[in-house]
């Protein structure tokens, strides 16, 4: 399920985060195929957070605003290293009770976007959600 849904971009990878040889997380990054030479990153990312020694997203002020989570450390600079020579790379998010995305979208990128490492670019609807496309700078 965390690779199929990717089976059809022209461009896609998939992770795990190991942590003392334990499988602590994972995310994915692929194409988008609306937008030239563009990718979405930090697509269905989970964390173990009980696995790992780092706080996550439930310490959102120096946690978030001071990269001290697996996203920032691991997770979102192997997505930049894969999509290397990209124009632009994109994290999404939509209000929804799914998984931890509600706070994503309400707390974790807007907490991002004061630092200026995220900008909020534009909505649209992108797999079956009104999605906010989120751009890093």
């Amino acid at each position: 399920m965390l690779v199929d849904c990717f089976r059809n971009e022209r461009k896609w990878a998939a992770w795990i985060l190991y942590y003392n040889g334990t499988a602590a997380g994972s995310v994915a990054s692929h194409s988008l195929a609306f937008l030239e030479n563009s990718y979405r990153i930090c697509a269905r990312t989970c964390v173990l957070t009980h696995l790992l020694p780092l706080q996550q997203l439930r310490s959102l002020g120096y946690t978030c605003q001071q990269h001290q989570n697996a996203t920032a450390q691991f997770f979102i600079p192997q997505c930049i290293e894969w999509a290397e020579n990209a124009k632009d790379l994109y994290i999404t998010t939509h209000p929804s009770d799914t998984g931890s995305q509600r706070r994503v979208h309400n707390t974790y990128c807007p907490a991002l976007e004061k630092t200026g490492a995220l900008t909020r670019s534009f909505e649209k609807n992108y797999r079956g959600h009104i999605q906010t496309f989120w751009k890093l700078n």
